[in-house]
């Protein structure tokens, strides 16, 4: 390949070994799509080399066949703003994978096999508090999401729908900036008002199609801003108005699908 080509798409493609290896050398490659390319485990270890790639601010290895990121695999993406990795096989992620990473702006790790997604990927890094601006997990088996986010982009999202998630995470309960908050499709049962005691921006939550049969009064007392509010499809039999003290902004509140009698 031309060292000269900025934007390489070869979607769609059963790419054999030696081109993996011609691409190596494309070494001023903005974008690259590998998208549905039979990319495997055994391709993305050995024979393709990102750490050529420091130009690079859009991967997309979606539609693949990954089951592992090691963790030195994105070190030299320090330009790095989109990366797709939804629909592969992931299982494993290693510690301090994104830590260097600190202009990714868009993860998309969807319909994978994640169970678990921890602070120790981005390591001490602040990515999570400062750049990033749409983490997208849904579709995984998720049984723990153990960070602390904030996103300050009114145009930010977190989607974490259908997964197996029992609670609201936990640290969720620290961030203050969350616009778009999607846990449709979990196994929440309460909402509790400790919650959301540090949310200042919130313009959207869905907490629909889960278990949810108790919420405490005053969950929603500092959502004086929040728009988009669904609780349908959810398991709740009556209604507390000072449950949902402090929605002073609200144009859609959805409950349908409850046993409210």
């Amino acid at each position: 390949f031309n060292s000269e080509i900025t934007d390489l798409d070869m979607s769609k493609n059963l790419i054999d070994y030696d081109t993996f290896y011609c691409l190596n050398s494309s070494i001023n490659l903005s974008y690259l799509n590998l998208a549905l390319t039979n990319l495997t485990n055994l391709i993305f270890d050995g024979i393709l080399i990102l750490d050529n790639f420091k130009n690079l601010a859009s991967l997309n290895l979606s539609f693949n066949s990954i089951e592992r990121i090691r963790q030195s695999k994105f070190n030299k993406l320090t330009l790095l703003k989109e990366l797709d990795m939804c629909h592969n096989k992931i299982s494993v992620i290693e510690n301090f994978t994104f830590l260097n990473n600190i202009n990714l702006l868009s993860l998309n790790l969807s319909f994978n096999q994640i169970k678990s997604f921890n602070q120790d990927l981005f390591g001490i890094n602040s990515i999570v508090q400062n750049s990033l601006h749409h983490l997208i997990l849904n579709d995984n088996g998720l049984y723990e999401f153990n960070i602390e986010i904030n996103l300050h982009s009114m145009n930010s999202w977190l989607i974490l729908e259908n997964n197996c998630l029992k609670e609201y995470p936990k640290y969720l309960i620290k961030s203050f900036a969350l616009p778009y908050l999607n846990l449709k499709k979990n196994n929440i049962s309460r909402i509790y008002n400790s919650y959301f005691s540090k949310i200042v921006s919130n313009y959207y939550i869905d907490f629909s199609q889960n278990n949810i049969s108790f919420i405490q009064n005053g969950s929603f007392l500092k959502f004086s801003i929040l728009k988009h509010l669904d609780l349908s499809r959810n398991c709740l039999s009556d209604l507390n108005s000072n449950s949902f003290i402090g929605l002073y902004s609200l144009e859609q509140f959805n409950l349908s699908y409850n046993q409210i009698s």
